[in-house]
């Protein structure tokens, strides 16, 4: 994956600034996205370190671990949630969509209890160099943007 100077911070600053978080990026998080992107294959197991390191978010694996965004109600917390990412990281690991489609799919599961934009952006990013293009040639919005007109038009 090649990269600007600085892209992965600028991107991550990115990702915070849409969360309303506008600390400095620490070390911890910085690794934390760099063994993110270097894996080869997305696991649950992975993902759940990625977000309590993060966001110390939890994923909603137990019934009642339920959540609300404003008016949308993700599917309910249980045993399902765990099942239904590994399915949507099979999907991301197989190329099987679009890294556009897989955001989507990953914010309407709202799969932890905190964390889930900024881990779905880091997927959105693994995914779109794992595709050989470069994530940060633009920033997440403008590259978000531009694909949503795209598929709007297909």
């Amino acid at each position: 994956m090649t990269s600007r100077p600085n892209g992965l911070v600028e991107f991550i600053v990115e990702s915070n600034r849409i969360e309303r978080i506008h600390a400095p990026v620490a070390m911890e998080e910085m690794t934390s996205y760099k063994k993110l992107l270097a894996l080869g294959h997305l696991t649950a197991d992975a993902l759940c370190a990625f977000v309590a390191a993060v966001a110390s978010g939890r994923l909603r694996d137990q019934p009642g671990m339920d959540v609300r965004i404003g008016d949308d109600r993700p599917p309910a917390g249980g045993p399902g949630i765990r099942r239904q990412l590994g399915v949507l990281l099979d999907a991301m690991n197989a190329q099987a969509m679009s890294p556009w489609e897989a955001h989507l799919a990953y914010v309407r599961l709202h799969p932890f209890t905190d964390g889930n934009g900024r881990s779905g952006r880091a997927l959105w990013a693994w995914m779109t160099s794992h595709r050989d293009e470069n994530p940060f040639e633009l920033s997440f919005l403008q590259r978000f943007y531009y694909d949503t007109i795209r598929h709007a038009r297909t």
